[in-house]
């Protein structure tokens, strides 16, 4: 009887438990990722850079 009870409290937990799991796990994955992605990241241009980028671009393909 006493291991019907424990079954009948340990069966609903382990289902609690797996998703939870699951769910840390593809948090820590995410996190991973994002880290990855952000330290790869070059710091955006300084204003100077973009208008001197602009500058060297044809007017004919700016203007339609």
């Amino acid at each position: 009887m006493l291991i019907l009870e424990l079954g009948i409290w340990v069966l609903p937990f382990t289902l609690l438990l797996a998703p939870a799991r699951r769910m840390v796990r593809l948090v820590d994955e995410l996190q991973r990722i994002f880290a990855a992605v952000a330290c790869r990241r070059s710091p955006p241009p300084t204003l100077g850079e973009v208008w001197s980028r602009l500058d060297r671009l044809d007017s004919a393909t700016v203007i339609p």
